[in-house]
């Protein structure tokens, strides 16, 4: 509703990618962090957390950024703000192959931002930025002032039965 951020679409499609290139589901998390403080949750960000022979491998975008602790996955993503709290997700195996993924009960944790963090750039092919163009809301590349969404519900509603005052 707010045509802003598709962070978890894109990482489903890469927990989905992931699973079905041999990670085990519950390997797999989706993993949502919440930034600003105790009092305030100024904005969140989803990511794919897959834990690997007792490494954390953090899929975020074009950065692969490993940890032996969640926490130093947290430090990474301070760079968005100040991470606060999180939600892990795991898929339900069971889901797998349904048309939606069901995921079994989030658990939440608040944020320590602990550990060392390392991170390796993945460089986007062109077939891979067009797929993430794709992918992304036109807001995710450029705000409109102009209010489409509202607009298009408004004609909608005047083609269809007319707007009572």
């Amino acid at each position: 509703f707010s045509l802003t951020g598709d962070c978890e679409d894109i990482h489903r499609l890469y927990q989905v990618a992931a699973i079905a290139l041999g990670t085990l589901a519950q390997s797999s998390k989706l993993m949502v962090i919440f930034f600003g403080d105790e009092e305030n949750i100024a904005g969140g960000h989803a990511t794919t957390l897959i834990l690997k022979g007792g490494t954390y491998i953090n899929l975020d975008y074009t950065n692969v950024i490993t940890s032996s602790k969640i926490g130093g996955i947290l430090k990474y993503h301070s760079q968005y703000g100040n991470p606060v709290a999180y939600v892990l997700l795991t898929p339900n195996p069971a889901s797998i192959l349904l048309p939606q993924i069901k995921y079994d009960e989030p658990k939440a944790f608040l944020a320590k931002l602990e550990g060392n963090y390392s991170v390796t750039y993945i460089p986007e092919t062109p077939q891979l930025r067009a797929l993430k163009r794709h992918l992304h809301r036109g807001s995710e590349h450029e705000k409109s002032k102009f209010p489409w969404l509202i607009a298009l519900g408004f004609l909608a509603g005047v083609l269809i039965g007319g707007v009572k005052s």
